[in-house]
């Protein structure tokens, strides 16, 4: 994965004489620092509904100078900002120009206006201030984030109505404040810092500072906008190294660009520079760069040194560092910032069988999701090499581990996370993107192929039993994990809107959100008998995968295997009030079996990174069979329902129906299209229990969606959908 780059703009800074803080602006964000839907959503220090009002005394874990008085503890204020200052017990919602002695004292402003904390038309919509602290002494980031706060008495109807922005105070004293998405200029207000009322840096514009506006509302973090708070003089010499695009993994042979992007955080033009590197002990590498011009205060240049590296040792961490010297002939003003210290591995560049994992945020409530499926419908039609499941969120497929996928990763729905890499710098990606991001991950080699092997299933206890494998055929390196999912296509419910019956923004009726010309256009608000398509049903390694499985340094040919169990629930079949045909291969009010269904029962294994930073936790390779196999490798014990399964799937000539018998039977066999009618149909009476087969030529049936459906008489009526394409 490559580190993502930042780039800067020139401040916008209104100060006193006095002041003894100056800002920069910069766009991007590329620590590990995560917002709105992440794990760092932190404690909740405000919640909805709440007006004017001051939390509860919070406490820095370090000591925070702001200046020259070292804080611990502070207060924070629904109107977006904190306060140092013990003695306060009000929340001021009239900004004003600073410094001012009758304004918040000894206080940090992230976008002070006169807001409140109310609900959104949607209840499940996160409303609330919350703070938390990331990193490791002593370079620890204590963050009070505003998450959805909104104007006072002006009403909640899209994202542009809400604001979220954070505070985030660094161990080293500075601060900054962080716009990631949401408002728009009709938002005003402070931002900045003041003492007691004596000194202050505001944000130019403050106290009618427009809201800054992320580029079309993104909440990617490469698109936040930045404004960094420094005590002192802004020094004239003062550049620092802010990325490496090196990626994480380097092979062997390969020839490997340092590059990356530089800021200027100094007040003089920077003309003339010496970029570094040094690789573990080895001598520095030196490379001039004259006839630059990188603006003062946050201007930035891209840089590539002219000696790429090569022929490090595999099976082996290494460090980098990098930095620029001799800048404009003089020594640099700030050595504290000066160097960038990364670390990658290095391997034979040996690829395994390479296999992407598609995964997407959806909800039968999501009106957009739909639009989501099609687009993941689309891409696995056009690359066999791709896996998708879905990950449902507050409907009837839900899953403890999904949830945990979903806060982590979701940035809104449908969200699709593409081997759980970092776009941009968010793993949550919009649809738009997933067809670019799969495309690159197809190229990223993977040092190890998964299999699945020893399937089974007992009707007694109900238990499928498998084990994933990893068998790496290059070096690897760190909290390596397996993992295993349990995946069930075509699932359904009865009419409970939000619940199972998708609901259809691209309807007339829900918006129309895609004009006439969508594919769901036509389709109704509510898609009674929708069929989920992969649908993960349970994650029994857990959601990142399991620990302690792989060693943390792995040679090529290392196997190591897990076991997983799944109990399988009953199975439920769908009732509905009306008997629609089949309008699409989307729904159906025709009903017969929801859940649980053993014959559309999948298991995804893969193998991914772990990592205390939630947006390296990348999946390396993965491989998706279905459970349902008449092959040696599956042992289908005593079936306590009927279960039926269509191969080719789709089909344009010979064509198997797949079934088990728990007992001995009369078995007709049929397949009809979509309308019910019958089409081919194959009749034995006494067939005995066990597995059967029955075949099919459907040559001379038109291309379209076709049921096949057992009955007999001696059990319920099974049926599964296939597709003839021609």
């Amino acid at each position: 994965m490559k580190k993502f780059l930042l780039t800067l703009s020139a401040a916008l800074v209104l100060h006193m004489a006095s002041a003894q803080y100056y800002s920069i602006k910069q766009i991007g964000i590329s620590d590990s620092y995560d917002w709105a839907y992440g794990p760092n959503s932190g404690a909740i220090i405000l919640d909805k509904p709440n007006n004017d009002v001051l939390s509860a005394t919070q406490t820095v874990p370090f000591a925070f100078t702001l200046y020259g008085t070292s804080y611990t503890q502070y207060k924070a204020s629904d109107n977006g900002y904190i306060t140092f200052d013990a003695a306060a017990t009000t929340s001021d919602n009239a900004p004003a120009t600073l410094p001012s002695t009758s304004k918040p004292k000894n206080s940090i402003f992230g976008f002070w206006s006169d807001l409140e904390l109310k609900a959104a038309p949607n209840t499940a919509f996160p409303i609330k201030v919350t703070t938390y602290t990331y990193g490791t002494a002593p370079n620890r980031v204590h963050v009070i984030e505003w998450f959805g706060v909104s104007k006072k008495g002006v009403a909640i109807a899209a994202n542009a109505d809400v604001l979220v922005f954070a505070i985030r105070l660094y161990e080293d004293s500075h601060f900054d404040i962080v716009y990631s998405w949401g408002g728009n200029v009709n938002f005003t207000g402070t931002a900045g810092t003041q003492d007691g009322g004596t000194n202050a840096t505001t944000i130019s514009g403050s106290p009618s500072f427009a809201y800054p506006l992320t580029p079309g509302g993104s909440q990617d973090k490469l698109d936040a906008i930045v404004y960094v708070f420094k005590s002192g003089a802004q020094p004239s010499i003062d550049a620092t190294v802010v990325s490496t695009s090196i990626p994480a993994v380097v092979a062997k042979a390969a020839s490997t660009s340092v590059a990356g992007k530089l800021a200027n955080y100094g007040t003089a033009t920077i003309t003339s520079l010496t970029m570094n590197y040094k690789i573990d002990a080895a001598a520095a590498v030196t490379d001039a760069k004259t006839s630059l011009s990188i603006a003062a205060s946050g201007g930035t240049y891209s840089f590539t040194h002219a000696t790429p590296f090569t022929n490090l040792t595999p099976g082996v961490m290494h460090s980098i560092k990098i930095w620029a010297s001799n800048i404009n002939g003089a020594a640099d003003a700030n050595n504290a910032n000066d160097t960038l210290t990364y670390s990658f591995f290095v391997n034979l560049g040996t690829p395994a069988t390479k296999y992407v994992l598609l995964e997407e945020a959806t909800g039968g409530w999501c009106g957009y999701c739909p639009d989501g499926h099609l687009k993941m419908r689309d891409i696995l039609a056009g690359n066999p090499d791709v896996i998708g499941v879905t990950h449902h969120n507050a409907d009837g497929m839900i899953n403890t581990e999904s949830d945990i996928l979903n806060t982590t990763y979701a940035a809104g729905y449908p969200s699709g996370y593409i081997n759980r890499t970092v776009s941009g710098t968010a793993v949550g990606q919009s649809r738009s993107s997933w067809d670019a991001s799969v495309a690159t991950a197809k190229t990223v080699a993977s040092p190890v192929n998964v299999t699945i092997t020893n399937k089974s299933y007992n009707a007694t206890t109900k238990q499928l039993s498998f084990t994933v494998n990893a068998n790496f055929v290059d070096y690897a390196a760190g909290d390596i994990r397996l993992g295993a999912m349990i995946v069930e296509d075509n699932v359904r419910g009865n009419d409970v809107h939000n619940t199972w019956t998708q609901h259809n923004y691209y309807a007339p009726t829900g918006g129309g959100a895609g004009g006439t010309g969508h594919e769901l256009y036509n389709e109704p608000e509510w898609m009674v008998g929708y069929y989920h398509r992969h649908v993960v049903r349970a994650i029994p390694s857990g959601a990142f995968g399991t620990a302690g499985v792989i060693p943390t340094s792995v040679a090529p040919a290392g196997t190591y295997s897990k076991a997983y169990t799944w109990v399988v629930p009953a199975a439920t079949k769908v009732t509905y009030t009306t008997s629609t045909p089949t309008k699409n291969d989307l729904w159906s009010t025709i009903g017969g079996w929801g859940m649980n269904k053993l014959n559309e029962i999948s298991i995804v294994g893969f193998v991914a990174n772990y990592n205390t930073d939630v947006n390296k936790r990348q999946i390396l390779n993965a491989k998706l069979e279905s459970f349902w196999s008449t092959g040696v490798d599956t042992k289908i014990i005593d079936l306590d329902h009927i279960s039926a399964d269509v191969y080719p799937n789709p089909s344009n000539g010979d064509t198997k129906v797949q079934f088990t018998l728990t007992q001995t039977s009369d078995v007709n066999v049929k397949l009809v299209n979509a309308l019910g009618q019958e089409m081919k149909a194959f009749n034995e009476n006494n067939m005995e229990a066990g597995n059967h087969e029955v075949s099919f030529d459907v040559s001379d049936l038109a291309t379209g969606v076709y049921f096949a459906i057992v009955s007999g008489n001696t059990f319920a009526q099974a049926s599964t959908k296939f597709v003839v394409s021609k």
